[in-house]
């Protein structure tokens, strides 16, 4: 369910336009291509947005990366080297915190997402080809 079908929901006059799921890729359409504000019959506004299609860091060194995450940065120093990625390194003080439940696992998954997205994909580039 994306965004437009819940500001209908919200709402039952509202009849924006929404899309089908893709049967190949078992997610919604981008059917919303630009922001609207609607005014609900209970009260108040809502605006619809368009979805983002990617999200990625641009210009950012992967070595520096763990620095963006506040729980993490607080143990960079704690690992057994210098630098650490966080990632396959032994004695590593990020890891152990997330086996201990120190930080959250989606956190740390976050961090590995952005650690292992594809630099080549057009998304996470400045400049598209």
């Amino acid at each position: 369910m994306g965004k437009t079908t819940l500001v209908n929901s919200l709402d039952p006059t509202l009849t924006l336009r929404t899309g089908e799921i893709s049967k190949v890729h078992e997610q919604g359409k981008h059917t919303t291509t630009f922001a609207e504000m609607h005014s609900l019959a209970s009260g108040g506004y809502i605006i619809d947005t368009p979805g983002i299609r990617a999200f990625g860091v641009i210009d950012l060194e992967k070595e520096h990366m763990a620095h963006y995450f506040p729980e993490m940065r607080n143990l960079i120093g704690a690992c057994r080297f210098h630098n650490c990625l966080h990632l396959n390194e032994p004695n590593c003080a990020v890891k152990a915190a997330v086996e201990k439940d120190e930080i959250s696992f989606s956190r740390y998954q976050s961090y590995l997402d952005l650690m292992y997205e594809d630099p080549s994909d057009p998304h996470r580039r400045k400049t598209f080809a």
